[in-house]
């Protein structure tokens, strides 16, 4: 009934805490986009993608005292409690294969800054909706201020961040 929990247990565990709720949305997001079997559906949002379920998901591993959820005036930070651990400890050497590729997906992302990752996650969610780089370029730049030069790169960062993710 908790499997769902697993892999978001292991994400923090694996980056000992995640600053930020919507740099916790871009990692899923990303690594989903990346083939990791999440069910979370991702819509449109200010930020970019955004999974109304992922956001239930982690208030509710919190309200299971799982996470400790902290705020320190700018963002809310996740790290996992004794209770998450051992609840972790317990199962998620299920698939241990795929668990490996999604702590090299962690880590690969984790290098990235929150607002990279917004960028790249933006790019990824209108790509996989079949939109050109063109149409790319200018909604970002109406809905997020990104310039053609962020978006350049940031196109550019997607398909070595995928294509590495691909030898995973």
């Amino acid at each position: 009934m908790l499997e769902e929990y697993i892999p978001l247990c292991f994400a923090v565990d694996k980056l000992k805490t995640i600053n930020g709720r919507k740099r916790f949305q871009k990692m899923i997001f990303l690594s989903k986009t990346a083939c990791m079997p999440f069910d979370e559906i991702f819509e449109w949002n200010n930020f970019g993608p955004f999974s109304k379920e992922l956001a239930s998901e982690i208030d509710a591993l919190c309200k299971m005292d799982f996470f400790n959820e902290s705020y320190d005036g700018m963002e809310y930070q996740y790290a996992l409690t004794k209770k998450g651990k051992e609840f972790l400890d317990k199962t998620a050497d299920k698939e241990p294969d795929l668990y490996k590729k999604f702590e090299r997906i962690l880590s690969i992302l984790d290098k990235y800054d929150t607002k990279n990752l917004e960028i790249l996650s933006s790019i990824k969610f209108l790509e996989d909706r079949s939109y050109d780089l063109d149409y790319i370029k200018v909604f970002l730049d109406y809905t997020k201020g990104y310039t053609e030069k962020e978006v350049n790169i940031g196109k550019k960062e997607v398909d070595e961040l995928f294509k590495s993710l691909k030898s995973t």
